[in-house]
């Protein structure tokens, strides 16, 4: 029995590693984009006109990630991927035919409403900044055209996620990284400037809609889009599931939005740009923990079916312990040195950055903590515990962070944004703790969550204190996170549980790199 659970144990963590494995490179391709073209577009563009294209560029994406999405993406590939599952060719064109129909109308209403409230919106976000009104005008027109083509690619990206061709999803963001990347770059000879960026965006999302056609055609060759195709019954499905799973997604894209346009009401464009500075950091580590984390989504459901009680308690606990390690590592870690790494990466006088980036981060690793549950509540299709936490939160941030902007301006506003997000998840954990299906032991997980953000926290907080000064050598940040990342990876190693995880991780690692070579030979 023993055996049979240690092989079980490992196919899920095989599962998770391949997930995280094929979002690499991607990952990569994220980290050059943000460290690279953050600084180049924020001292070529200034930073109000960078501030101005940070509150575009969330809407800038597809697929999960894409602000207003309103969870279509989530019902096609939830009843899409059963459809598949069954060779269901029609249903299968149903699906993916209405979810076309759904975007190209939420595409129209996103530039009816965009239209209908220009005028105010410019108002608001423009008040003292009149000097920008005509750029602010071209690049808002723009951007709303933009993100309807990328609405486009939605479907295609769905039916790929439904197929289980997860690869080929995150070669499109890759691809789509990769323009945007390039496409700065080569205008630097000619001068960077905000029309010209946003013409690099536009180019972005026309060929990454090429590129997803070209990939579902080569994976779903019998896949047929068409009117005839949409049926209102499927439409309603994929409302009905999407917009519940929609309250999580939506609430938590849409908080850093709210944050920046109450930064520009109440403090200005330049903390806009140190907040999106920061924000773009922290984006690079939460895409860590969903790549990490998604798995669990369908595996949560297949043994809610085929387990009992005790075996599905046994499944959370590993998966919240290894998410504890993961998140104290990703987020607390990299936060206790960022008063010496973001002044390096963005230049002197950068300190409100870095001062973002540390509570952004206690923030989203109170969120991140809750992800197993998360994960297995959406899994198991318990949506109503997580709608009722996003909306809280979301409610919290609206109602509390222009109170606190007016009177504390920046400060207000992060502390707005931990009390919404990073307490509201707290009480979230808390309350899953009495769960049947859950149970962990307060005492034990204080014990664990103590003992791991101590050692996350601490060696940065020292090496900054005592070894770093501002203006020395570029190595002395990397010398810091090395130091610092063995110091905790050295704690971590003390728990037996993490010792397993760590093991078995290494392990398949190793097979793969193997298999990798194996075939590789053949070739």
């Amino acid at each position: 029995m023993v055996h049979y659970k240690n092989r079980r144990a490992t196919g899920t963590l095989r599962t998770m590693l391949s997930n995280a494995g094929h979002g690499g490179v991607r990952g990569l391709v994220l980290l050059i984009n943000t460290v690279v073209l953050v600084p180049l577009l924020m001292s070529t563009l200034g930073k109000p006109e960078f501030a101005l294209l940070a509150l575009v560029t969330p809407f800038l994406r597809y697929g999960f990630n894409g602000v207003f999405d309103l969870g279509f993406a989530t019902g096609t590939v939830r009843y899409a991927s059963r459809s598949f599952a069954v060779c269901d060719r029609e249903a299968v064109n149903g699906y993916l035919s209405s979810a076309m129909a759904m975007y190209v109308g939420s595409g129209a209403l996103v530039l009816v409403l965009y239209y209908a409230l220009r005028a105010p919106l410019l108002g608001v976000l423009l008040r003292g900044h009149a000097e920008l009104l005509s750029p602010a005008q071209s690049l808002f027109e723009r951007a709303a055209w933009i993100y309807a083509l990328f609405l486009l690619s939605n479907p295609f990206f769905s039916g790929l996620m439904a197929a289980h061709k997860m690869e080929a999803t995150h070669w499109i963001g890759t691809f789509a990284l990769l323009l945007e990347l390039g496409g700065v770059l080569a205008l630097a000879p000619f001068g960077i400037t905000l029309a010209r960026v946003i013409w690099v965006y536009a180019a972005s999302a026309g060929l990454s809609l090429l590129f997803s056609i070209f990939l579902t055609r080569r994976y779903l060759p019998e896949l047929e889009l068409g009117w005839k195709h949409v049926a209102g019954g499927k439409v309603r499905e994929i409302l009905g599931y999407g917009m519940q799973f929609s309250a999580t997604t939506f609430t938590a894209l849409l908080g850093p939005i709210l944050d920046k346009l109450i930064l520009t009401r109440f403090v200005g464009l330049s903390a806009v740009a140190f907040y999106e500075a920061a924000a773009r950091l922290m984006d690079l580590l939460r895409r860590a923990t969903q790549l990490f984390l998604l798995p669990l989504f369908p595996l949560a459901g297949a043994r809610e079916a085929t387990q009992g009680m005790e075996e599905r308690r046994d499944f959370y606990r590993r998966a919240f312990s290894a998410n504890l390690l993961l998140s104290c590592g990703l987020y607390l870690l990299p936060g206790s040195l960022a008063f010496v790494a973001v002044p390096w990466w963005l230049g002197p006088g950068s300190e409100t950055a870095a001062a973002c980036f540390v509570v952004l981060a206690l923030s989203t690793f109170c969120l991140a903590v809750v992800g197993p549950v998360t994960m297995i509540f959406l899994g198991t299709a318990q949506l109503r515990p997580l709608m009722t936490t996003a909306w809280t939160g979301l409610a919290i941030n609206l109602l509390l962070s222009p109170l606190f902007a007016s009177r504390w301006a920046l400060a207000g506003v992060l502390a707005g944004n931990f009390l919404a997000y990073g307490i509201v998840s707290l009480v979230y954990l808390a309350w899953t703790m009495r769960l049947p299906e859950f149970q962990l032991s307060p005492p034990q997980v204080l014990k664990q969550a103590g003992g791991m953000g101590l050692a996350a926290v601490l060696p940065g907080v020292l090496w900054t204190r005592w070894f770093w000064r501002p203006g020395e050598a570029p190595a002395w940040p990397m010398a810091g996170l090395a130091v610092a990342g063995g110091i905790f990876l050295a704690a971590a190693l003390t728990y037996s549980e993490h010792r397993r995880v760590l093991g078995r991780a290494w392990q398949e690692v190793q097979g793969g790199i193997r298999a990798f070579s194996a075939r590789f030979s053949r070739a």
